[in-house]
């Protein structure tokens, strides 16, 4: 048998064999298997050499350099100790030569040693400094030991011939090399259990870590890139130990082998129970979702996937098994090849009860170990929320603006998502289209707007743009973006009259527009700086088919004199026409005074007749006196507040006594013109004349009826009439029917009020002054039947004007009213003037209060402005019982009225 030396020089030899060999063999192997058996000696070492030499060629080449594996075995194990000890102390490099061929050995390393365990395996291990290659980590099978020596190296099963990968030189991407992972592992102890293991402080707790730690840490110290095993707690049933394996990623295979090393490695007192091996990794498992933004109604997959195969996989949605059903299935892939196993879960239409957290559970078992791979993940389920830039838009479609600049829809999502696609779709009567366009998360749609596909008959109509956004993976979501087309009205208006109308005189105005479907008309009256708006119910009269507007003013004043304004409104859109109306001046009727009201006259003496208007109009009138069988124009004098109009007339006819009606007419500059009162003449025999002074004439009994004068003033005039009656031959006043200058004012600007454009407006004013001078003249109308019959005249005028009003104004005014009624005398004076002429035209009778016997009933327009004012309905009677007994109850009445 040769010495170790001799089979050393052997192998170096056979080295610079195969070195040599190369330079002439382009086939080089560099793989050479040489066995050293001790029955061989020097003669056949030689033959073997010279066999070799018979190959050897020179070339004059700059020498190479070669690294070359060599397998040895040995037939005799114990030569294993004494080669590694002669390499490891050889003095190295060194040169030698053979057959004329200088060679130089640089280095020699032992990588990895194979002993014999069983017929057909053996028990490799790498020698320090080497690892493994990535190749082979997971069929690294522990090799069993035959007793406990954990100071040895760890080898691994290999099936005989052994054939590579050999171990490495170690570098980081070696098997193993890499970040361990946990394994959290438990096993069971067939003893009872104690509390003391409860408690990491007592004796046994200790003792336990310690003996489980030291047999763990010695059975998987071989498990590739093996760290550390740690105990980390007892749970009861029997005794159930948790601990924890760091290493690299090991196999079932190889977890299990290292298991069945525990029990050789921990006393038997325990009573470890082999069977219960149980491993949990957490961390090794591949978890992705498809897609990764997930929507309500998406078609989603779930995907786990480890390194390793396994008998059956189960998901988890919080803590529930998943069971297959139409919306989830579940599918499993096995690639034995690479051991890998990939599940699949897919839920369909994925709703927002589907949140939350999704587990997989890859679980391999044998009769002594079950391995489980889990991995969790959470699921989050988004609505497709869809988020126009526009919700409802109006569009004018005859704009050209419009036309040019048509606008753009668009609906987006809160985040990109490059499968997603956009459609839109159009329903109204308007069917206008536009072009589409897709974005990163956005899909847009640009209006191509046509006026001819927009008449006017359909201006107003809602064309709705619906957008629909799908994901690509089955989520869908619309949302609605309404459209009004509307069309700039071609409105018209015209004038019952010229541009010019007198005061007094009614006209109208009628407007027109192409587009029906308006929302409103209003009216306006610009002059000069002034703009006011048409507030009168009554005066407007609207219709939609077709669509005009008509507005009637019955009795024209200045306040009415302007440019007119009429516009269709649609919504923001407005059109507009107008038209000037010039009101000339021309005094109303009941405006013109006239002197003397009712007089008698003598044959051929002259009469001085008077007609007197307001002296702030600007107005130059033509006016004449029309008496029997002539018409004579006359100048005017400005007398006190008013200009005045004077004709003395001579009656020549003095056969029979007869009455003379005469009366002055206005003209003003457009030729409009508009009577006085009649002025009525009596004509007397001269000898039947009692009363004859600066008053006028008369017989006994006979009345006479002038206008009335300011009391402090005589050159003034006010509102009113006043009757004499010649009695014992002296004119005497018999009735006083004359206004106090405020209640004048207050009828006349009434009297104006109810003729304005804006009465509406005007009419909460106009009430808080009426109260305000109504108390202040209260006095004097408590002492004038006259003055108050005008403040009910002027209540049922007001009336007709809908309008609000402060309650308290309107409850004050009416109390003042009341309280003045329930006073017997002003009841009594009342009632007698009801009978004669009403002041406030001078001729006409009174019907604002008629007499009901033995009731003193208000009736319209008195009872109509109650209602309308207050809100009351029906027809209110006042007892006319004695103050004494009644005026309580009744003033009791007229407050229950007004609340």
């Amino acid at each position: 048998m040769p010495s170790p030396i001799t089979a050393g020089l052997h192998c170096l030899f056979l080295l610079v064999t195969a070195c040599c060999q190369t330079s002439q063999d382009s086939n080089f192997d560099p793989f050479i298997q040489y066995v050293i058996d001790s029955a061989l000696g020097k003669e056949s070492f030689q033959s073997e050499m010279q066999r070799q030499k018979r190959n050897i060629l020179t070339f004059d080449l700059p020498p190479p350099e070669y690294t070359v594996d060599i397998e040895v075995s040995l037939m005799d194990s114990s030569f294993l100790e004494p080669i590694k000890e002669y390499f490891k102390n050889l003095n190295l490099p060194f040169s030698t030569n053979i057959s004329n061929v200088e060679m130089t050995v640089s280095s020699i390393n032992i990588t990895t040693v194979c002993l014999p365990s069983g017929e057909n395996n053996s028990c490799c291990s790498c020698e320090n400094g080497y690892a493994w290659p990535n190749a082979v980590c997971s069929d690294l099978i522990t090799c069993p030991s035959a007793s406990p020596a954990p100071a040895l190296l760890c080898g691994y099963m290999k099936e005989m011939p052994f054939y590579g990968p050999y171990c490495e030189p170690q570098t980081e991407d070696l098997c193993a090399m890499g970040d361990p992972i946990v394994m959290n592992m438990s096993v069971r102890l067939d003893t009872d259990f104690s509390d003391d293991l409860r408690n990491s402080s007592s004796e046994q707790y200790k003792k336990y870590k310690a003996d489980l730690e030291k047999a763990f840490n010695d059975s998987y110290k071989c498990l590739p890139g093996f760290v550390s095993a740690t105990v980390t707690g007892f749970r009861p049933g029997s005794v159930f130990v948790n601990y924890e394996v760091k290493a690299g990623a090991a196999s079932f295979d190889q977890i299990a082998s290292a298991n069945k090393m525990v029990p050789q490695f921990l006393p038997a007192v325990y009573q470890l129970n082999p069977a219960t091996f149980t491993t949990e990794i957490t961390n090794q498992t591949n978890f992705t979702m498809s897609p990764v933004d997930i929507f309500e109604g998406d078609t989603v997959k779930l995907i786990c996937e480890i390194n390793s195969t396994s008998d059956n996989v189960t998901w988890y949605h919080f803590d529930q098994i998943i069971s297959a059903s139409f919306r989830y299935s579940v599918e499993r892939k096995i690639t034995r090849t690479i051991s890998r196993t990939i599940s699949i879960l897919k839920i369909i239409n994925i709703t927002k009860e589907d949140y939350g957290s999704y587990s997989c559970t890859f679980t391999k078992s044998d009769s002594s170990h079950r391995l489980i791979y889990k991995a969790t993940k959470p699921v989050k389920v988004f609505p497709l929320h869809i988020t126009p830039n526009l919700n409802d838009i109006d569009v004018t479609c005859n704009s050209p603006e419009m036309q040019t600049n048509s606008p753009l829809l668009s609906c987006c999502i809160d985040r990109h998502l490059p499968s997603l696609t956009g459609d839109w779709k159009v329903n109204g009567a308007i069917n206008i289209t536009g072009v589409s366009s897709l974005s990163a998360n956005c899909t847009e749609y640009k209006l191509n707007i046509n006026e001819s596909l927009c008449p006017p008959a359909k201006s107003g109509t809602v064309t709705t743009y619906t957008c629909e956004l799908e994901t690509g993976h089955g989520a869908r979501h619309s949302q609605d973006i309404r459209v009004t087309y509307l069309r700039t009205a071609h409105v018209t208006i015209s004038s019952s009259t010229n541009s010019s109308v007198s005061e007094g005189y009614a006209f109208n105005l009628t407007c027109e527009s192409d587009v029906s479907n308006y929302d409103s008309i209003s009216w306006k009256i610009q002059s000069g700086n002034s703009t006011r708006r048409v507030d009168c119910d009554t005066c407007i009269k609207n219709s939609r088919f077709p669509a005009m507007s008509v507005l009637t003013v019955k009795t024209a004043t200045q306040d009415w004199s302007g440019t007119f304004i009429c516009t269709f409104s649609q919504k923001h859109l407005e059109s507009s026409a107008n038209v000037t109306i010039e009101v000339i001046s021309l005094p109303l009727k009941q405006n013109i005074l006239i002197n003397p009201i009712a007089a008698s006259i003598l044959c051929k003496v002259q009469q001085a007749l008077e007609c007197c208007i307001n002296a702030s109009t600007m107005e130059d009138y033509k006016v004449t006196f029309v008496v029997p069988g002539n018409a004579v124009q006359v100048g005017k004098k400005k007398t006190g507040n008013l200009f005045c109009y004077m004709y003395n007339y001579t009656e020549t006819e003095c056969n029979t006594q007869k009455e003379i009606t005469a009366y002055c007419k206005f003209i003003n500059r457009i030729g409009q013109e508009v009577n006085s009162e009649r002025i009525r003449l009596n004509l007397i025999p001269d000898k039947e004349v009692s009363c004859s002074d600066s008053i006028g004439i008369g017989r006994e009994e006979d009345t006479l009826v002038k206008r009335c004068q300011e009391l402090n003033n005589p050159d003034y005039f006010t509102r009113g009439n006043k009757t004499y009656k010649c009695s014992n031959k002296s004119w005497k006043v018999e009735r006083n029917d004359c206004l106090s200058v405020p209640i004048s004012n207050l009828l006349t600007n009434a009297e104006s009020l109810v003729n304005s454009p804006d009465a509406k407006a005007t009419l909460p004013n106009y009430l808080a002054e009426l109260k305000e001078k109504t108390e202040k003249e209260q006095n004097t109308i408590n002492s004038s039947p006259a003055n108050l019959g005008a403040i009910i005249t002027i209540l049922g005028m007001i009336s007709s004007i809908p309008a609000d009003a402060e309650k308290l104004t309107i409850q004050g005014l009416f109390i003042l009213v009341f309280g003045t009624l329930w006073d017997k005398k002003i009841q009594e004076a009342l009632l007698k003037r009801n009978s004669t002429s009403k002041w406030s035209s001078q001729q006409t009778k009174s019907t604002s209060l008629i007499l009901v016997t033995p009731m003193l009933a208000m009736s319209y327009p008195f009872s109509r402005t109650f209602n309308n004012l207050c809100g009351k309905t029906g027809k209110y009677r006042v007892s006319s019982s004695e103050p004494s007994s009644s005026s309580s109850e009744n003033t009791s009445k007229s407050y229950s009225l007004l609340n």
